[in-house]
């Protein structure tokens, strides 16, 4: 299996009364292969997350975010390896490597 590497953006700045410690700490089972960080106000997870494609490891990170805070929504997705988003999940995408 393979291991892809991508940055998750997150909805909320990391000030907002001190959520950002309290998801890692409650998030950690689904984003142990995470490095959470802030810059600019912004609050991000970078992963380096193994899975069949780099389709299935954001959809797996994005899914354990949503399960460990519901509340919280991925606003954006940077891929480390200059793949436009929209190819990622585009339904050629979704067949590779099946």
């Amino acid at each position: 299996m393979d291991t892809h590497s991508f940055v998750l953006q997150l909805d909320r700045t990391p000030a907002d009364a001190g959520w950002f410690d309290a998801f890692i700490e409650a998030a950690f089972p689904f984003i142990s292969d995470s490095t959470p960080y802030e810059q600019g106000g912004v609050a991000y997870l970078h992963f380096a997350r193994e899975a069949p494609t780099l389709r299935d490891a954001v959809v797996c990170a994005v899914r354990g975010i949503r399960q460990a805070d519901p509340a919280i929504t991925v606003c954006g997705v940077i891929l480390d390896d200059g793949q436009p988003l929209e190819q990622l999940f585009s339904p050629a995408a979704a067949t590779a490597g099946t």
